[in-house]
């Protein structure tokens, strides 16, 4: 818990946690998830070795603005999961060796591609989904190894030329042309999908901006077989009948099961059996990271001089004056440091 101790202080507390247990376990937990939240220090972003850029998880990156989980990133704006790329905009979830893409989703490999889903090893690609080791293609889908298809149909590249800029010019006319595939083309529901993790919607609103929504979510309840209070607290006192037992989870009530491998994972590494199905887990381990959007904020620093002692040489008391674009919206608890204020209290 930021404790400094001796190596047998250390091993002392050590043995008396009993991480086999889930009550003790969750007593841990909540220590640290309170730490985190209310006690440490955090950096406004995890920039490494970039420049001129705003977000968050970026390295080794340039002229990128408003990205997350980015690495070797260039001129490049508004990407998210996006390695290895240049020249970019509007597109979440690809890279590794790419350019000049626009509102695509799932590229890699590929060079110039608009308004494109789960592409690959592609070039001028334009309104695709599913196409690979193809170029100059327009409005195709499932194509692979072609060239110069329109709607899955293959014309000469003078006729591809003048027929593409007949098509864009009418869907410009109607408003079409120049944004991805409208919601309405989209099998899921909007609850189904990861913006309902990422941008959380209201039912009403998903309708009301024309998306679609699933009201029977798969999932089983009201199957369990075993409840919470008779699951053994200790990990190693849970048999292996556990395996044919149906749990309910204890937020969304519902039904998960473990498996033999998994229960012997937990027996290794000593971890009680959960309480909360696999998507709760995940919401759980989600809600500690920072969301995908930034705020305006100043520096939390408010340093006092203590014994002539001046470890902030950009603020030598009082709040610091820095601003910055962070990941962290004012009404979280964690406490945010600029990079030079962080610098000078933890490294």
């Amino acid at each position: 818990m930021n404790e400094a101790c001796t190596k047998e202080e250390y091993e002392e507390r050590v043995r008396k946690f009993n991480l086999g247990s889930a009550r003790d376990r969750k007593a841990l937990y909540d220590q640290w998830v309170n730490l985190i939240q209310e006690k440490a220090l955090h950096r406004f972003a995890m920039i490494e070795k970039s420049t001129n850029v705003s977000g968050n998880m970026i390295n080794n990156s340039r002229n990128a603005h408003y990205v997350f989980d980015a690495d070797q990133l260039e001129d490049s704006k508004y990407a998210i999961i996006a390695p290895d790329i240049k020249t970019s905009m509007d597109s979440y979830h690809y890279g590794l060796r790419c350019e000049l893409i626009y509102e695509s989703h799932a590229i890699i490999h590929s060079y110039n591609l608009r308004f494109t889903h789960l592409s690959y090893d592609n070039s001028h690609l334009t309104y695709c989904d599913g196409c690979h080791n193809s170029e100059n293609l327009f409005g195709c889908v499932g194509v692979k190894k072609g060239s110069h298809l329109i709607f899955n149909r293959q014309y000469s590249p003078k006729e591809y030329a003048a027929l593409t800029e007949r098509i864009i010019e009418h869907m410009r006319g109607t408003g079409e042309y120049g944004e991805c595939f409208p919601p309405e083309l989209s099998p899921f529901g909007y609850n189904e999908t990861q913006g309902q993790v990422y941008m959380p919607m209201s039912k009403e609103e998903a309708l009301g901006k024309g998306y679609a929504w699933e009201n029977l979510l798969p999932g089983t309840f009201g199957k369990e077989t075993i409840t919470k209070d008779v699951i053994p607290d200790d990990i190693n006192s849970v048999q292996d009948s556990i395996t044919k037992e149906v749990l309910a989870c204890a937020t969304c009530k519902r039904n998960f099961n473990i498996v033999q491998p998994e229960l012997a994972f937990y027996r290794r590494e000593n971890i009680p059996i959960p309480e909360l199905c696999p998507e709760c887990r995940y919401k759980r381990r989600l809600v500690l990271r920072p969301p995908r959007k930034l705020w305006h904020r100043q520096c939390m620093c408010d340093y006092e001089v203590q014994q002539n002692t001046v470890k902030h040489n950009h603020h030598s008391s009082g709040r610091c004056p820095n601003k910055f674009e962070t990941a962290y919206e004012p009404s979280r608890k964690e406490i945010i440091y600029c990079e030079q204020c962080y610098q000078a209290e933890v490294v």
